[in-house]
């Protein structure tokens, strides 16, 4: 129970030092750090720490980064995609620079990163000012591109996208 307690003490640290390595050194201690955000992420009781460390914002600035590795990226869509699912994180990630992160991970060379960057997109559009903002940030080709998709996963998040945004009223 003395090492549980350190742990959930720890924590903080921990989250803050992950925050700081996803924009430091190289493109796999990027991903690894993402993906130990994106880890955290699955605990809901995490959400004001994400947030509080800075770990949302770091994510985002490392989605927004189009010459980033793609296992990078793919880290990064992982780790927007899982936030995207909490209210509180959601909210954060518009406030900050997820519609353009976003549109850089659904371009990316790595299809995970794609197929999370589309699930993700799914989860802001449910944010109840997400689809004006989407319609004005993301060109129309990039939500083409998720309805045409070949991957019934992405198909069917376009499709939700594209009711989100078409019929904002259905929430």
């Amino acid at each position: 129970s003395g090492s549980s307690a350190r742990g959930v003490a720890a924590a903080p640290a921990q989250l803050r030092a992950l925050a700081s390595l996803v924009g430091r050194f190289t493109p796999s201690s990027r991903g690894m750090a993402a993906l130990g955000i994106a880890f955290a992420a699955l605990d809901p009781a995490r959400a004001p720490l994400l947030i509080e460390c800075g770990a949302v914002q770091a994510i985002l600035e490392l989605a927004c980064d189009v010459n980033e590795e793609p296992e990078a990226q793919g880290a990064a869509a992982l780790a927007l995609a899982l936030m995207a699912g909490q209210e509180e994180l959601r909210s954060t990630m518009l406030a900050g620079r997820a519609l353009p992160a976003l549109e850089a991970l659904l371009s990316s060379r790595n299809p995970d990163a794609v197929r999370c960057a589309a699930c993700a997109l799914a989860e802001v559009a449910a944010h109840a000012e997400a689809p004006a903002r989407i319609v004005q940030a993301l060109p129309p080709p990039v939500l083409v591109m998720i309805c045409r998709s070949e991957d019934q996963v992405m198909t069917s998040d376009g499709v939700l996208i594209a009711s989100l945004i078409s019929c904002p009223m259905t929430r």
